[in-house]
C-alpha cells in the first residue's frame, strides 16, 4: 500500500518575467475639481461720442394699424411700428389670413357693452350669445333669449329674427345629411317649436315647405310624432276663421303634406273651429294634393270620422262638381261627373280562390243579420256584377203613389232567356235565335236548351225538336197542318267567357259553387288613442302688440 506523503520541500527561486499584457479598459471619469477663483476684471474702454438730440413732435395713428412716431426737424425720425391695432374707426389693408381678433392662446374671448358681457366665444369654438354657459355641447352658435335658462340678461322674448323685403329668406336653413334644415323645439304645452303667420289679408304663406325632389323620402314639410305612448302630433293645423290650418301645394311629382307618425299619435292633424278647412291639400300638376299611407294590418291611410249625429265621415267631389252629400250623414258622400264612386281590384283570379271584388259593402254589425254584396268581382273562378246575401229587386210605385218592391227570380246555374213569338205554318215552325244570344251560351248534350212553348190557338199540341245554338223548330202532333200562333221562351247556360282563347270566366258548368269567402265583423272600434278619441287642441293665444304671437316661456329644456 502507499505510503503517507511527505512534507513539502523549499520553493525554488522566480523565473524570469513573462511579456506585458493588453491594456484594460478605461475606467470611469471621476468627479469634476472645484472652480478656479475669477481672474481681476480689465480696464474699462474710452467712452463713446455723444449722439444727437431728437425730440418728440407727434405721434401718427394709420389706417393700417401701426403707429408712426415724428421728431423735430433736424432731430430725427418718422419711426413706423411693424405691429399694428385695430382702430375704432376702422382699418385698411387688412389680410385675413394674419390679422384677426381673438386671442393667441386656449382662452375664451368675449365682447361687452357697457362693461356687459353680450357675446361670448369659447376656447373650443362655440359662439353664444346672451350667455355665458353653452346650453348643449356642440352648438355652434346658440343665442339665448328670455327665459332660455341660461340667458345672462333680459334682451328680449325673440332670441333670432330673420326679415327680408324681397324674394330671399328671413330664415334659411340647410342639412346636406341625415338631420335637419331648420328645427324648433319646446317642453310647454302653449309653446311652438316652429310657428309661421301671415298677415297680409290678400294672400301669403305662414310657412311654407317646397320639395324639388322625385324620390320617395323627398319633402317639403315633415311632420312626425315618435314617442311611444305619446299623442302628441307631428304636425297641428288649427284654422280659427275662414282660413286654413295647414295647406300644402305640390306642382311636380311631390307631396304637399306629408305626415309620419312611429307611434300612437297623428302624422298630421288638422283642426277648425269655424267655417275654414283643419287641413288642405292642392296639387296643379301631376301629384296629390293629400296622400295618406298606412304600413300595418290595423292602420288607415286615410280616415275621416264624424262625431256629429248627421255628419259626414269622408266627403270628395271629382269633375269639378260640387259635393253632394245627405243631410243625415254617412260615412262617405263622394260626387262625380259621370262616377260617383270608383273601386278597382288590382289582383283579380280565375283559379278556385277568391272572392276579390271592385266594392264591398255591408250592413249591420252581427254576424247573425250580416248583409254584404261584392261589386264586380270574382268567386271560385267566377266573374260576378253582384254576388252577396239578401235578394235583387227593385222599386216601383203604385196607383197610389207609393213605392212598391218587385224581386228578380234567381237560379242555381247561370243562364240567359230570350222570348219570343212564332206561327206554325201547316202544322210546323222553325225558329232561328238570336246570333248574340247564340254566341253567349253553351248548348249541347251536356247543357240542352229548354223550350217553353205558349199556344195562343186551337190545335192537336206541339212538340219541340231540332234544338241547337242555332235555333229549334216546333211541330203541331198527330201530323195536324194548323196555322196557329205561339209564344216561346228558351233557357241556356251562360258560356265560358275567353279572351284570346283565355278562359276569363266560369259559366257553364256552375251550379251552386261554394262562397270562398269568410264574412267577420273584425274591424275594432276606434281607441282612446286613435283620432276618435283625441282631444281638442287649445286655441292660438291673443296677438302680441308687435304683431307677433305671445309664447310663454319653456319652463324648463327637453332632452335631445
Amino acid at each position: 500500500m502507499t505510503g503517507a506523503t511527505g512534507a513539502a520541500g523549499a520553493t525554488g527561486a522566480a523565473g524570469a518575467t513573462g511579456a506585458t499584457g493588453a491594456a484594460g479598459a478605461t475606467g470611469a471619469t471621476g468627479t469634476a475639481g472645484a472652480t478656479g477663483a475669477t481672474g481681476a476684471a480689465g480696464a474699462a474702454g474710452a467712452t463713446g461720442p455723444t449722439g444727437p438730440t431728437w425730440t418728440l413732435s407727434s405721434v401718427t395713428y394709420n389706417s393700417t394699424g401701426t403707429v408712426t412716431v415724428n421728431g423735430t426737424a433736424g432731430s430725427g425720425g418718422p419711426i413706423t411700428s411693424t405691429n399694428a391695432a385695430w382702430l375704432t374707426t376702422g382699418n385698411t389693408g387688412t389680410n385675413i389670413a394674419t390679422n384677426y381678433i381673438g386671442t393667441n392662446d386656449n382662452n375664451t374671448f368675449g365682447v361687452r357693452t357697457n362693461l356687459v358681457e353680450r357675446m361670448r366665444v369659447l376656447n373650443s369654438g362655440e359662439a353664444m350669445y346672451n350667455s355665458s354657459t353653452a346650453l348643449f355641447l356642440g352648438d355652434v352658435l346658440g343665442v339665448y333669449g328670455n327665459g332660455s335658462l341660461f340667458n345672462t340678461t333680459a334682451l328680449g322674448d325673440y332670441a333670432i329674427n330673420g326679415y327680408v323685403g324681397s324674394a330671399g329668406a328671413g330664415v334659411y336653413g340647410v342639412n346636406l345629411g341625415t338631420g335637419s334644415g331648420v328645427r324648433g323645439e319646446v317642453s310647454n304645452t302653449a309653446a311652438y317649436g316652429v310657428f309661421g303667420w301671415n298677415q297680409d289679408a290678400t294672400g301669403g304663406i305662414g310657412v311654407f315647405g317646397l320639395s324639388s325632389g322625385t324620390g320617395a323620402n323627398a319633402t317639403g314639410v315633415q311632420g312626425q310624432s315618435t314617442t311611444a305612448g305619446s299623442v302628441g302630433n307631428g304636425v297641428a293645423g288649427f284654422s280659427v276663421s275662414t282660413g286654413t290650418g295647414v295647406f300644402g301645394q305640390n306642382t311636380a311629382g311631390g307631396e304637399g303634406v306629408y305626415g309620419f307618425n312611429s307611434s300612437t299619435g297623428i302624422g298630421v292633424f288638422g283642426a277648425n273651429n269655424s267655417s275654414g278647412v283643419g287641413v288642405y291639400g292642392f296639387a296643379s300638376a301631376t301629384g296629390d294634393g293629400t296622400v295618406g299611407q298606412a304600413s300595418n294590418g290595423v292602420g288607415f291611410g286615410v280616415w275621416g270620422i264624424n262625431t256629429a249625429a248627421t255628419g259626414t265621415g269622408v266627403a270628395g267631389a271629382g269633375n269639378n262638381r260640387v259635393t253632394v252629400y245627405m243631410p243625415g250623414g254617412s260615412g262617405g258622400a263622394f260626387t262625380g261627373a259621370d262616377y260617383g264612386v270608383f273601386g278597382f281590384a288590382r289582383n283579380p283570379t280565375t283559379g278556385t280562390a277568391g272572392p276579390n271584388a271592385g266594392g264591398y259593402f255591408r250592413d249591420s254589425i252581427s254576424a247573425v243579420t250580416n248583409v254584404y254584396a261584392y261589386v264586380a268581382g270574382y268567386n271560385g273562378g267566377t266573374a260576378y256584377k253582384i254576388l252577396g246575401t239578401g235578394t235583387v229587386s227593385t222599386i216601383v210605385p203604385d196607383a197610389q203613389g207609393k213605392q212598391r218592391i218587385m224581386y228578380a227570380p234567381e237560379a242555381p246555374e247561370v243562364l240567359f232567356e230570350d222570348y219570343g213569338t212564332g206561327q206554325l205554318v201547316n202544322g210546323q215552325a222553325y225558329i232561328n235565335l238570336d246570333p248574340v244570344f247564340a254566341m253567349n251560351v253553351k248548348i249541347d248534350d251536356q247543357h240542352p236548351m229548354k223550350v217553353f212553348i205558349q199556344l195562343e190557338g186551337e190545335c192537336n199540341g206541339v212538340y219541340v225538336d231540332l234544338k241547337s245554338a242555332d235555333g229549334f223548330r216546333v211541330t203541331e202532333l198527330n201530323s195536324g197542318r194548323s196555322n196557329v200562333k205561339f209564344s216561346w221562351h228558351v233557357v241556356a247556360n251562360r258560356a265560358d267567357s275567353k279572351v284570346n282563347g283565355v278562359t276569363t270566366s266560369l259559366y257553364e258548368d256552375v251550379r251552386f259553387p261554394e262562397f270562398q269567402g269568410t264574412e267577420t265583423n273584425s274591424r275594432p272600434a276606434p281607441t282612446s288613442v286613435q283620432i276618435k278619441e283625441k282631444a281638442q287642441p287649445a286655441p292660438i293665444p291673443a296677438e302680441k302688440p308687435n304683431s307677433l304671437l305671445n309664447q310663454s316661456a319653456p319652463s324648463g329644456v327637453k332632452p335631445r
